[in-house]
């Protein structure tokens, strides 16, 4: 479940991106991010990642890991099939988001 959430708060950040000044992140928090993603493949038998960070600085972080259809390795163009479940987890990482005070629900635009 903790990897499914954060999934879905990798997927909100990529809505909100455009926002933000493309500064890239330093060097070594780059490798232990892109580590990260590499062990959530081998792991957790992931086929493959994609994730863009955007840090409350405004630097970003893209990575990727692991193949997709056709055994093609994950870019950061790849798209995902959500399903039917996007909507319940996209709902859930709002109210959690909401509950940490990150952002207001009364605040809509």
């Amino acid at each position: 479940m903790k990897i499914r959430v954060a999934i879905i708060a990798i997927i909100i950040v990529i809505i909100f991106s455009t926002k933000y000044i493309n500064a890239q992140i330093d060097l070594e928090l780059a490798d232990d991010l892109q580590s990260v993603i590499d062990n959530s493949v081998a792991q957790f038998e992931n086929n493959g990642v994609s994730a863009h960070l955007i840090m409350k600085n405004g630097e970003i972080w893209n990575g990727t890991a692991g193949v997709g259809r056709d055994n093609l390795s994950i870019s950061d163009t790849t798209l995902f099939h959500g399903a039917s479940t996007t909507k319940l987890n996209i709902a859930t990482l709002i109210m959690l988001l909401a509950e940490e005070g990150l952002i207001d629900l009364d605040n809509v635009g």
